[in-house]
């Protein structure tokens, strides 16, 4: 999931096999967008609230898996 900003962010454009997952859903690059994205940053800031559990699901297009909620887990009334 980090690879579809951050390669793009730092000049080595969308990840082959992320636009191969998308397919006619993959953004629309017109000439100058992979310029102007990767501009010199001065920070980067990557923020993970809480961890996902992926199944494998076939059927979900377009990364055929879906995020899966153990019962066994405490959460909070905000879902996390």
């Amino acid at each position: 999931r980090n690879r579809w900003f951050l390669d793009v962010l730092y000049g080595r454009g969308y990840p082959a096999e992320a636009l191969a997952l998308v397919g006619a859903d993959a953004p629309v690059i017109e000439p100058g967008d992979m310029e102007a994205i990767a501009v010199p940053c001065d920070f980067l800031g990557v923020n993970y609230y809480f961890p996902e559990e992926v199944a494998n699901a076939p059927e979900d297009y377009p990364l055929r898996t879906r995020i899966v909620y153990p019962q066994d887990r405490q959460r909070t009334d905000f879902g996390w």
